[in-house]
């Protein structure tokens, strides 16, 4: 009896993308692993690492170009908006409702910083301090606290020094002990402007006085009396000395941070382009008064201060690249018999910071942005030593061409570090499990994304709502407090999202490839409103589109018969594809959403192919 035999079938293969992570811009697209995406715009991962399209934004109301900085303050009670756009000072209502006042004008227009101290607002534009009650903004010059700079002098001089000279007020006191002979009282300083106020025994002289500002020589009439009090000051007078430059030294400041030891706190400013390695502290619990000694050299002046980061109990300060100096010095708050000192020891070398804005932090770890990429200060724990370890090893190639990287801006955001140059934005995840890379100094990384169409030029988080300012003139909010897929869209302008799986030869770059019949499906999560494009690209060939399919879910708060579907669960959509492609060596599947007012989020996409000859 014959037997006949039939040719076996082709083996059926699957390959399946799960389990995703972010995107991978370090090697070539056919070198990453399965769960990343090296092109993969405007998606971020939702809860369970799963990515999905990014939350847009919208503009709230412009004021004069461009936005230098935005502000929350709470003062008395109530909550103040601040923008700073071009030379103006405004208050804005995030409602977007009421058009914003002006405050002040006549402003430095560069990139500010501000802070919140004893009741008021503080701004620092680069060339003007300001002060902030609710009301106006006036320079800090003008209600700067005045010292007293010695005590117990006596009229021909001497006495103890007691305060230093602020920088920020021509006005100064000194404190005498009458002796009730002498009329003359010479004041510690010479070639004054004016004596502004004589206080006798605690009240307003009534002795007339004449004052020699050459020699700074105040005559009375009549001899001030001794006081009643044996050894206790009875004269104050207080008079002005200006000081070329001594305001501009505090004014051109660009950046601030807030530390000191308990509770402690004193203001440090940096950033003046005239002293670029100098910083300066406050009194303590006074940003009115910077004493005229109380400043630090932070290494060398060929390179500058660019900002600070909070590590544990120090204060790092970041300086620029500099292969011969230290580019992190650490300053430590000291408690000692004298009062609170503030020692600096050298911390890093190698790795500068470029932009004092890009400073931020994920899980409390400091990051901060270099000319390699984004940078986290560590520490070891067997040594106590600080490093510098990259965390943006996946974005790196992309991120370190961005030009102007001096005025890229970060903020921290629902537990992500978000870095922006112009419309690129960076996003560093800290939601999703590290990476543990050897290209990141055996440390870990984190999982990045990139997003385009974000014109964020400065940024602010309050309590998870986020606000950020345009080169236009531009106050704009995430979308994130609006319901359901009206989130999606960027002022108007639909979101263009997609991810793309890795160039994938499947384990053989050399064997022919073909997809079975039916054999690719993708599984995305539902939407009340949402669309769905698929397309492939081989080594042959650039995209073409195998699938265009509307994925909305009925409901019915939002009918639309131009659209109209059946499908009401929301469980996840399975859609299969019916795709040609043969004698492929990599197959490359984007999955695509362009709609306005549309979800898409990703949770799988399975390819099943037969495999065939070597390549000829």
């Amino acid at each position: 009896m014959p037997v006949f035999s039939l040719p076996a079938g082709k083996t059926r293969h699957t390959t399946v993308y799960s389990s995703f992570k972010g995107v991978d811009f370090s090697s070539d697209t056919t070198k990453i692993d399965n769960a990343r995406s090296p092109f993969a715009p405007n998606v971020i991962s939702d809860s369970g690492g799963y990515p999905q399209k990014r939350t847009g934004w919208r503009e709230l109301l412009s004021v004069k170009a461009p936005v230098n900085g935005l502000f929350r303050t709470v003062l008395d009670g109530t909550a103040y908006w601040l923008a700073h756009g071009g030379d103006t000072l405004y208050r804005f209502f995030p409602d977007g409702e009421q058009q914003p006042v002006v405050l002040r004008t006549g402003l430095n227009d560069g990139f500010s910083a501000g802070f919140t101290a004893g009741g008021f607002f503080y701004l620092l534009t680069g060339g003007d301090y300001l002060r902030f009650d609710g009301q106006a903004a006036v320079p800090v010059s003008e209600v700067a606290t005045v010292p007293t700079v010695t005590i117990s002098r006596l009229p021909n001089g001497g006495g103890e020094v007691y305060e230093s000279v602020n920088l920020l007020s021509p006005r100064r006191t000194d404190s005498f002990l009458c002796d009730g002979t002498s009329k003359d009282y010479y004041l510690s300083s010479t070639d004054i402007d004016a004596v502004t106020d004589v206080l006798y025994n605690g009240s307003s002289c009534e002795i007339d006085y004449t004052v020699d500002t050459k020699t700074g020589c105040v005559s009375f009439a009549q001899a001030p009396e001794a006081p009643l009090v044996t050894g206790q000051d009875n004269l104050r007078i207080t008079y002005s000395k200006t000081v070329e430059g001594y305001a501009d030294r505090i004014e051109k400041c660009r950046f601030v941070s807030q530390y000191g030891i308990g509770g402690a706190d004193y203001w440090f400013v940096s950033g003046n382009p005239d002293y670029p390695n100098l910083d300066w502290c406050s009194a303590l619990q006074d940003p009115t008064y910077f004493p005229d000694l109380n400043y630090a050299k932070i290494g060398g002046e060929e390179t500058a201060v660019t900002g600070y980061a909070r590590v544990g109990e120090y204060l790092a300060i970041l300086k620029q690249d500099n292969a011969q100096d230290a580019t992190i010095f650490l300053r430590q708050a000291v408690d000692t018999q004298e009062g609170v000192s503030f020692p600096l020891q050298q911390g890093v070398s190698g790795i500068g910071s470029v932009s004092a804005r890009s400073v931020g932090s994920v899980r409390d770890e400091p990051l901060f942005l270099s000319r390699r990429g984004v940078h986290a200060i560590v520490s070891s724990v067997l040594t106590a030593q600080r490093s510098v370890q990259n965390r943006s090893y996946f974005v790196d190639p992309a991120l370190t061409r961005e030009p102007h990287p001096e005025q890229a801006v970060a903020v921290n955001w629902e537990g992500r570090y978000l870095l922006c140059f112009g419309d690129n934005c960076y996003v560093l995840d800290g939601n999703q499990k590290r990476a543990y890379r050897s290209q990141s100094e055996n440390d870990y990384v984190y999982e990045c994304y990139h997003w385009n169409g974000i014109p964020a030029r400065c940024f602010l988080e309050v309590d998870g709502a986020l606000f950020f300012g345009t080169a236009r003139g531009g106050i704009c909010r995430f979308n994130n407090d609006l319901e359901g897929v009206m989130q999606y869209h960027d002022n108007g302008s639909p979101i263009v999202c997609q991810w793309s799986t890795k160039a994938d030869d499947d384990g053989d770059f050399l064997e022919q490839k073909r997809l079975l019949p039916r054999g690719l499906a993708i599984q995305i999560k539902p939407f009340e409103r949402g669309s769905v494009s698929v397309l492939l690209r081989t080594e042959r060939e650039e995209e073409s589109c195998v699938l265009e399919q509307i994925t909305d879910i009925f409901t019915f708060g939002h009918v639309d018969f131009s659209r109209f579907v059946f499908n009401a669960t929301d469980s996840p959509q399975v859609v299969p594809i019916d795709a040609r492609c043969r004698n492929y060596l990599t197959l490359q599947l984007i999955v695509r959403n362009q709609g306005i007012y549309e979800g898409l989020g990703v949770l799988g996409i399975i390819k099943r192919f037969s495999r065939g000859r070597s390549k000829r």
